[in-house]
């Protein structure tokens, strides 16, 4: 049996509309089926929204949006040497990097990629190692450093990890910090300027 869902979409609007303007810096994450509305719906709220940055799962994903959306794209999946559908050249294209030799790569291609580096927490996706900051700085000069991502656990109180990492990253080079599953009412507590909130469920319901 077909199950057909109706959004009360004055409610949904005005739900997210409040959502963004109690947190500008908020980056909306449309990946997969779209959180079932699909992808080109989201970008399209999104839009109107006017919001600066669209997060996407992966690198197919950005041909689903990037008409409907004409602002930033931050691909959450980390970028590999052997990903032909990579943009490089792309303005527009936010790239993560989980790994040093990664960064390497990119800082010598001559392209300057658009890249946030994503630090590993404790949910031990993927990650560059604390350890490792020292050995990245040099190579940040041959991209376009946007900034240090956290993709936290999201089980219990992460907030303290998040404010260490947040902070020792900073300390190796100022720039923004993207982060998922952090509570909104809790950016405050990182103790750093400039947190982009990037957020799925919790926005999109």
């Amino acid at each position: 049996m077909a199950l057909t869902l109706h959004i009360d979409t004055e409610t949904w609007r005005k739900h997210l509309l409040n959502y963004v303007a109690a947190h500008p810096a908020v980056v909306p994450v449309v990946k997969g089926n779209g959180y079932g509305f699909g992808n080109t719906v989201l970008a399209a709220a999104a839009t109107e929204l006017g919001v600066s940055t669209l997060a996407v799962g992966t690198y197919d994903e950005i041909a689903l949006v990037e008409s409907v959306f004409s602002g930033d794209l931050l691909v959450l999946s980390p970028w590999r040497p052997w990903i032909d559908a990579a943009p490089l050249h792309d303005p527009r294209v936010v790239h993560t990097v989980s790994r040093v030799e990664d960064l390497r790569a990119l800082s010598s291609s001559g392209n300057r990629p658009r890249v946030v580096i994503e630090v590993l927490t404790s949910m031990r996706r993927h990650g560059v190692r604390l350890d490792e900051l020292p050995t990245i700085v040099p190579l940040l000069d041959g991209v376009g450093f946007e900034g240090w991502a956290l993709h936290l656990p999201l089980a219990d109180d992460t907030v303290p990890e998040a404010r260490s990492l947040a902070q020792r990253a900073r300390a190796t080079r100022p720039g923004p910090v993207w982060v998922s599953h952090l509570p909104m009412a809790r950016v405050r507590e990182l103790g750093v300027p400039d947190v982009r909130l990037r957020v799925g469920t919790a926005l999109w319901l």
